[in-house]
């Protein structure tokens, strides 16, 4: 096998995950963990990155609130259309 082929098999086996972590106060806040292998000399490495998600959860829950409350619009107007319809 081609050195480059072996290589670029090892760079696609990406690991993601989900987790929570806490600060030393106890406070509790999600964070995403990407874990890399990395063939080296030395044998296979693993990079990790961890990042803090903590405003992209507070970006995505406000989303879906915001579609909540688009569609409880959308049902109020269409109520309203056939309560006009069937009104004297």
């Amino acid at each position: 096998m081609e050195p480059g082929l072996r290589q670029r098999r090892w760079r696609s086996r990406l690991a993601r995950g989900l987790s929570f972590t806490e600060t030393e106060d106890g406070n509790q806040f999600p964070i995403e963990i990407m874990l890399s292998p990395l063939k080296s000399e030395d044998g296979v490495l693993v990079t990790a990155a961890i990042r803090d998600i903590s405003e992209r959860k507070q970006l995505e829950r406000q989303l879906q609130q915001s579609q909540k409350m688009e569609a409880v619009g959308q049902l109020t107007a269409e109520l309203l259309t056939i309560s006009t319809i069937f009104s004297p």
